[in-house]
Parts: structure tokens; C-alpha cells; sequence
């Protein structure tokens, strides 16, 4: 029935729903389908009755006449919805009633809503919670929206994104705090995005540090920019299925004893100017460990690893010990060096001969770039 449904949106949106207004058999597989996946809050809003929501300019971005040369061209604003009216109870269960079958929610901001609505959504919410089907959120954090985040988070949860942009700075505490409270029992997919530098990445440090450490065998996902605790970083290494890592400081291990398995990555991120260390820590670590006990505990990653990304940091130096422990990935696709960072431009530094250059080329054979 889902095939059904989803080729009638195809054809007509309008009239798949009214067939599903008319047919019970219908019902679940189309309203599913439309409502499985959304990218604003304001379209769920947007089925109270017209009189009771408006839009509201929220600021003005930008002039792009002005910049462009061209006075009273164009002009880029950005709206809030707000509930004007005062929606029945009756009136109020139609977005809920869509609301439940929503699966993903990837709006842009949910700052798209006026303050005064989000509490009325608190207001009017149902027993069983706003969105008690959602698997898959990309959060924004506003002023606005902090506050309420019980609301949408949702308990079974597979994966999150979450953005904390650097004007922030000030509510730092109270959104490590919420970050803290993330469920983490299905979690599947764990994604930090922030423009914040330096020192304000550490006040994210401990309550990131608890999520993760409460990540069972099923999170696949973790990037962030924020340094984790070293408990933290170990517990990411025992799990059985993690496939893309981002990592944030120096190497948790100086001395064996080491881990006996590393997980199967697929993509690995080394942050902040770590890489040279932490490869430098596994190519130690796959030999001292083969030679002790006759396994090798990166033998999957060694074939599963396709992306490798090494932020520079200050400076890095491209050598002959950084490319031999590079080789040990023999099926990489990507093998990325920018040499920039976030608190400005790096220096990298190339000691590779030709010679050298062409034993990784040998080394890596599906290297596209």
C-alpha cells in the first residue's frame, strides 16, 4: 500500500488526499508517506484554520539590491509563524493528527516559530507527546527554542543533529545541560555541528561526554568538534558498529595495554591537528598487538576504511611516517588534508620525494583523490 500511495503523491498530491479522506484503507499508507518527512514546523501549523496563524517578518537579512548595485532589487528576509488566534481544542487535533506520523523533522531553524507559539504548542500538546512516531531530528538551538526542547525530543530517537551556532556563548551552560537529557536508547546517529572556537568548545565537553558514554551498541554515527573525556573516546572505540567518527584531541593511549578490537570506520575525521599523533597510536598499536597475541585489531577497519580526513590544525607535517601509517588503510577512496582550521589557516609541510609519493600511490590503488 505504501507503493500505492506514494505514486499517487506522485501524480497528485490533492487528490491522494482526498482518497484517503474517503478510504480507510488508504488513510495510513498516504498520510504517512506526506507526513514521513518534513522541513518546517509552520507546514504542520499551517492545517489550523487560516484566521488563527500568520507570518511575521523576523528580520532582514540583507539588502541584495543594495550589494549588488542595484537599489530595491531584491530583498532577503526571514519570517516567524505566530499564533494569532485561538485555536479550539477540535482545531487542534488536526496537526497532531499529521504530527503523528512524522518521522523526520529537518527543518532549517525551528526558530521558524514566534516564542508565544511554541508555548501554545506546550499548551495544546497531546498525552502521548508531539511527534511520538519521530526517528530522525536536525535542532537548531535558539533562545527561542532551548527552553522547550522536551517537547520534540523525542525517546526513540535514531539519530540527531544538532547545531549550536557561536552567538550562544552566553547560554552555553543551559544548552549543555538539555544536551546532557538526550535519549540515547536507539540512538543510532549522534551529529554535533557548532560554530564555537576555542575554549566555549570545552563547556560541551562533559554533558557530550555523558551522551556518548550512555551510547549502546547501536550508534553507527558520531561527529563532533567538541573534545570528548577519555572515557568517553574509549567507550567509542569498543562499539561493535560505529562506521563514521569524528575525533577531537590528543591519543587516549600512550602504552599498551591496548584494545583488542578498533571499530569497522568507514569515514574517520581527525580534528584540531590530532592526526599525526593518533595514526601514529594505531600503527603502534596494530603491531605491538599482532606480535603479542597473533590478532589484529584493526584488520576491519584496515579494509573498511574509505574516507580520511586530517585537519591540519596549526601546522602538519605530510612525511614519510605519516604516509606509512596512511598505507595501512590500503582501500582508501579519499585521503583529505585541508589546511584549514577553525581558528584560522595552517601550514602544511610537504618531506615526501617522489619516490615516496609513488610507493602511496602503489599502496592505495582506489585513491581518487
Amino acid at each position: 500500500m505504501r507503493v500505492i500511495a506514494s505514486y499517487l503523491i506522485l501524480i497528485n498530491k490533492r487528490d491522494a488526499v482526498n482518497l484517503a479522506c474517503a478510504s480507510r484503507y488508504l488513510e495510513e499508507p498516504v498520510l504517512s508517506t506526506l507526513w514521513e518527512k518534513q522541513f518546517s514546523l509552520c507546514t504542520l501549523l499551517r492545517v489550523l484554520p487560516g484566521d488563527t496563524w500568520e507570518y511575521l517578518p523576523e528580520y532582514v537579512v540583507r539588502d541584495l539590491g543594495l550589494w549588488l548595485g542595484k537599489p530595491n532589487a531584491y530583498i532577503f528576509g526571514s519570517f516567524q509563524l505566530s499564533i494569532v488566534g485561538d485555536p479550539s481544542p477540535e482545531a487542534w487535533k488536526r496537526p497532531w493528527r499529521y504530527g503523528f506520523w512524522m518521522r523526520a523533522l529537518h527543518p532549517d531553524q525551528w526558530g521558524a516559530l514566534e516564542e508565544d507559539t511554541i508555548r501554545k504548542l506546550r499548551l495544546n500538546s497531546p498525552a502521548g507527546g508531539l511527534f511520538p512516531a519521530l526517528r530522525d531530528c536536525h535542532w537548531r538551538i535558539t533562545k527561542c527554542n532551548l527552553p522547550h526542547a522536551d517537547l520534540f525530543l523525542s525517546h526513540n530517537f535514531e539519530g540527531i543533529h544538532i547545531s549550536v551556532p557561536a552567538d550562544l556563548r552566553e547560554i552555553l551552560p543551559t544548552i549543555a545541560s538539555v544536551i546532557s537529557k538526550l535519549p540515547t536508547h536507539t540512538l543510532q546517529r549522534l551529529d554535533i555541528d557548532t560554530s564555537l572556537y576555542g575554549v566555549y568548545r570545552t563547556y560541551l565537553k562533559d554533558s557530550l561526554s555523558s551522551v556518548v558514554l550512555r551510547c549502546g551498541p547501536s550508534l553507527t554515527e558520531f561527529t563532533s568538534p567538541t573534545p570528548l573525556s577519555d572515557a568517553a573516546v574509549d567507550h567509542l572505540i569498543h562499539l561493535p558498529h560505529l562506521n563514521t567518527w569524528r575525533v577531537e584531541g590528543p591519543p587516549i593511549y600512550s602504552a599498551p595495554p591496548f584494545p583488542l578490537k578498533f571499530p569497522p570506520l568507514v569515514r574517520f575525521v581527525l580534528g584540531g591537528g590530532v592526526g599525526p599523533g593518533w595514526l601514529s597510536l594505531l600503527k603502534r598499536w596494530e603491531t605491538h598487538v599482532s606480535l603479542t597475541r597473533g590478532t589484529t585489531p584493526l584488520s576491519k577497519a584496515k579494509e573498511s576504511l574509505k574516507y580520511l580526513t586530517i585537519n591540519c590544525g596549526a601546522s602538519i607535517i605530510i612525511d614519510v611516517p605519516l604516509v606509512s601509517s596512511i598505507q595501512m588503510f590500503r582501500n582508501l577512496v579519499t585521503l583529505d588534508i585541508p589546511d584549514f582550521y577553525d581558528d584560522g589557516w595552517g601550514q602544511c609541510t610537504f618531506k615526501l620525494d617522489n619516490d615516496c609519493v609513488t610507493e602511496l600511490a602503489m599502496a592505495l590503488p582506489q585513491l581518487e583523490r
